[in-house]
């Protein structure tokens, strides 16, 4: 792991740490792309080869909880959260997901759609 790697890591988990001491706190498509970056350079994939980000597209489902579709290299996605007070990653597979085509039965779909809305901060 270089030390590029290393500082990148530091300073998503810093971002993600103040935004939280701060209050919830919108992500934007840099913020998801970097946690990813820096998710898959840790091996948090579980050895899935998912590679580096490709594209981030932004989804807010009639919940009106934004989350991200992180596609990465190796043909995967990887979901992360829209705000600063929910764990970054989500969710993530080593297939190339389209979320307006995910069966409303999945247990992805019902990750995305009812789950992550409920963790997000009460009252805030």
């Amino acid at each position: 792991m270089t030390n590029k790697t290393m500082v990148a890591a530091a300073g998503v988990a810093l971002a993600w740490a103040i935004g939280n001491l701060a209050g919830a706190a919108p992500v934007g498509t840099d913020d998801a792309a970097y946690a990813v970056d820096a998710w898959v350079a840790h091996g948090g994939t579980l050895g899935a080869r998912l590679g580096g980000v490709v594209r981030v597209d932004a989804h807010v489902p009639a919940n009106g909880v934004k989350f991200y579709a992180v596609k990465t290299s190796g043909g995967g996605t990887v979901f992360t959260s829209g705000e600063t007070e929910v764990e970054p990653i989500v969710a993530f597979t080593s297939e190339d997901i389209d979320v307006s085509a995910l069966d409303k039965k999945s247990p992805l779909w019902a990750l995305l759609n009812r789950d992550l809305s409920k963790r997000q901060p009460q009252g805030g």
